[in-house]
């Protein structure tokens, strides 16, 4: 038989854009990943704190104003359950931005084109699930909206 060459199959990461990047291009790569890993890892500080507030933030209180003395209990003003979720879906989707900062801050160091690659793919997982979010929060602030004029309304004509 003839010796006939096999396309190779190029990864679909490996060829995304065919990029270069000249030094200036490359400096501000590592500046958007430090920043990346920055705000993502601010994000993971923050929801450890929530978490902890909403455990353990319950403290007693005591006022007193013009001779009368007001005690009670104050818990933090957020649930366990609201916390718990926000951090867990916060945790989600910053975590495809953290990937993003490690594997672009990694490619650049190596020169390797398959992990910028791969990085830039995090980020588009992140920006795309972060637009999921946005879309459904927005569009259940519009229903809000819209039920508490349709009540506005309902009321009005009552009285």
């Amino acid at each position: 038989m003839e010796n006939q060459s096999q396309p190779e199959v190029a990864n679909q990461l490996d060829n995304f854009f065919n990029l270069s990047f000249d030094t200036d291009a490359r400096q501000q790569l590592r500046q958007i990943a430090l920043w990346s890993k920055i705000v993502s890892l601010s994000a993971f500080a923050g929801y450890i704190v929530s978490l902890v507030v909403a455990i353990f933030g319950h403290k007693n209180y005591s006022l007193e104003a013009e001779g009368f003395s007001f005690g009670g209990y104050i818990r933090s003003g957020n649930s366990l359950v609201s916390v718990l979720i926000t951090a867990v879906f916060g945790g989600i989707i910053n975590y495809f931005l953290y990937r993003f900062a490690v594997a672009v801050d990694e490619g650049i160091q190596s020169s390797d084109a398959l992990k910028v690659n791969m990085g830039f793919d995090s980020l588009r997982i992140y920006f795309k699930i972060l637009g999921i979010v946005l879309v459904v929060a927005f569009c259940i602030a519009i229903l809000a909206i819209l039920i508490a004029f349709i009540m506005g309304l309902s009321a009005a004509s009552r009285g």
